[in-house]
């Protein structure tokens, strides 16, 4: 569950890629959501949920994939500490990129299934 440090995490990445130019980065991670990911009482990653089209430019670019996990982990750095307060190692943290999952909402299948017929099958989702 994201809180309001997740949302300070994101916010001043987004900001970083922006500041670096780095604006197509930016456009794909703007909307999505971060949570520290935990066991116990110790945080050992950083997942980022993003939206279909953005995951899969993030899958398909090493490059862009290398640019978003360097940012997060200059952003995290020094944020970040374990139940004694000490630094964690952000270069040993783990960076999960997923898809984020949608909401569901009242006849979701049949307005697919319009966009569907409306757009055709031009181009394929995953190779």
């Amino acid at each position: 569950m994201t809180d309001e440090f997740d949302n300070k995490l994101h916010r001043t990445w987004v900001e970083l890629l922006l500041s670096g130019n780095f604006n197509e980065a930016a456009k794909l991670v703007v909307n999505a959501e971060l949570t520290r990911l935990s066991s116990g009482f110790e945080y050992y990653g950083i997942c980022c949920d993003l939206p279909a089209a953005s995951m899969i430019r993030v899958q398909t670019d090493d490059e862009l994939r290398g640019q978003l996990e360097k940012s997060l982990r200059l952003v995290a750095t020094g944020h970040l500490r374990d139940q004694n307060d000490e630094p964690i190692d952000i270069d040993g943290m783990r960076i999960e990129f997923r898809i984020k999952l949608v909401n569901v909402e009242p006849d979701w299948k049949e307005k697919l299934e319009q966009s569907i017929k409306s757009t055709g099958d031009k181009k394929k989702l995953l190779d």
